[in-house]
C-alpha cells in the first residue's frame, strides 16, 4: 500500500529515545556564541508512557494477536481527524527525519510517542508538515529536504529548486522570514570552526552534519547526497539517557494505544488500538464493586467486611466474573 500523507505530521511524534540532554545543553550554550538557538529539540522526559506488558512473545505461533483494519476507511471530522471507533487499527505514512545527523531506523529499535518539539523552528516544522498532509502534489522528498534546511540554518535564497518549491507552496511569508533570520552566516562559520575541536563529540557530529548539509544545499546536491549526511549509514552513538525499547513497544496515550514500527525514515506503520468502553462501579465509599464491559460481562468485587474491621491485609477483596446476561459469580 502506498504511504498516506493524511497523518504526516505525526512524524513529529516519533522520536528514538536516545537524544541526550546534554546535547541540547551543549548546543543551547553554542547558540548563545552564534546568536541562534538550536532550531529543533524534544525532550525524552515528556515521551509518553510505554507499556512493556504488551511486547510481543517471541516464541508465540501468533505473535501479533490483533486483528488490524485500515485506518483510513474510518470517517474523519472536519479537521480531517480520524473518527475512532473501538478495535485495532493501522495504516502506513509518510514519516521524515527531523534530527539532521542521526543514524535512521535500524532493526531492533524501539519508538515512542513524543507529545511536542521545541527549538526556534519547531512551529514552523509542525505547520510544514500539517500543511503537507493536504498537499499530496510536493513531493515528500522535496519536503524532506526543505526540513533539513530548515534544521542546518540554511538560506531560503540557496535552497536548490525543489525544497524552494515545497517552501513556497507549504510556508508563509513570515514563516520564510523567520528561516532567513536564523541562518548561519560567515563569522558564525569562523566561530563553529574554532569552538568545534571543545566541544563533545556528539555536538561536534550535529554541528558537522549541519555546515556539511548547508554546503550541499548551496551547491544544488542530489537528495541522495544530503540524505548520506543527513542520515548516515552507523550505529547510534550511546548515551547516559539512552533506554531499552524494544521494536514494537506500545505506548498508551489517553485512551488509546499508539505503536509506531519505522520502514527506514521515509516511512513508518502506525497502529492504534481503541479498547471497548468499560463501565466502573463503585460503592458510597469510593471503592470499585465492578467493571462492566459493553460486551455483556462483568469483574465484580466483593469486600469481606470482617478482615477489613480486624485489619487483617493479607487479604485482598473477592473478585469475580459473571455474564450479566445470565446471572451467577464465578470464583476468579
Amino acid at each position: 500500500m502506498t504511504p498516506s500523507r493524511s497523518l504526516g505530521f505525526l512524524a513529529l511524534l516519533i522520536a528514538l529515545v536516545m537524544s541526550p540532554a546534554p546535547v541540547t545543553h551543549a548546543q543551547d550554550a553554542l547558540g548563545r556564541w552564534f546568536s541562534t538557538s538550536p532550531g529543533l529539540t524534544n525532550d525524552t522526559a515528556t515521551v509518553a508512557r510505554d507499556v512493556p506488558a504488551l511486547d510481543a512473545d517471541p516464541d508465540a505461533d501468533e505473535p501479533d494477536p490483533w486483528g488490524f483494519g485500515e485506518l483510513r476507511s474510518l470517517p474523519r471530522d472536519a479537521g480531517g481527524g480520524f473518527l475512532l471507533s473501538p478495535g485495532a487499527w493501522s495504516t502506513t505514512l509518510e514519516t521524515y527525519c527531523l534530527y539532521a545527523g542521526k543514524p535512521g531506523p535500524r532493526t531492533g529499535d524501539g519508538y515512542l510517542y513524543s507529545p511536542e518539539l521545541t527549538g526556534t523552528h519547531a512551529a514552523i516544522v509542525t505547520r510544514l508538515l500539517e500543511r503537507a498532509s493536504t498537499a499530496p502534489q510536493v513531493p515528500q522528498e522535496d519536503i524532506q529536504s526543505l526540513v533539513w534546511a530548515i534544521l542546518a540554518h540554511a538560506r531560503y535564497s540557496s535552497l536548490p529548486p525543489g525544497p524552494r518549491r515545497a517552501a513556497d507552496a507549504l510556508l508563509t511569508a513570515q514563516d520564510i522570514a523567520t528561516i532567513e533570520a536564523n541562518v548561519k552566516d560567515r563569522a558564525s562559520e569562523t566561530i563553529r570552526r574554532r569552538l568545534l575541536p571543545r566541544l563533545p563529540q556528539p555536538v561536534q557530529t550535529l554541528l558537522e552534519a549541519e555546515a556539511r548539509l548547508r554546503d550541499l544545499l548551496a551547491t544544488g546536491a542530489s537528495y541522495a547526497e544530503q540524505a548520506a549526511t543527513a542520515v548516515p549509514d552507523r550505529e547510534p552513538d550511546p548515551t547516559p539517557s539512552d533506554r531499552d525499547i524494544p521494536t514494537g513497544r506500545w505506548s498508551m496515550i489517553g485512551s488509546y494505544l499508539l505503536r509506531l514500527q519505522p520502514e527506514g525514515y521515509q516511512k513508518t506503520r502506525v497502529d492504534i488500538m481503541l479498547p471497548e468502553a468499560t463501565q466502573v462501579v463503585k460503592d458510597d465509599r469510593g471503592r470499585i464493586t465492578s467493571l462492566r464491559g459493553t460486551d455483556g460481562f462483568a469483574t465484580e468485587v466483593d469486600y469481606d467486611a470482617a478482615r477489613q474491621q480486624r485489619g487483617d491485609r493479607q487479604y485482598g477483596p473477592h473478585l469475580g466474573q459473571k455474564d450479566s446476561d445470565r446471572h451467577g459469580n464465578s470464583d476468579a
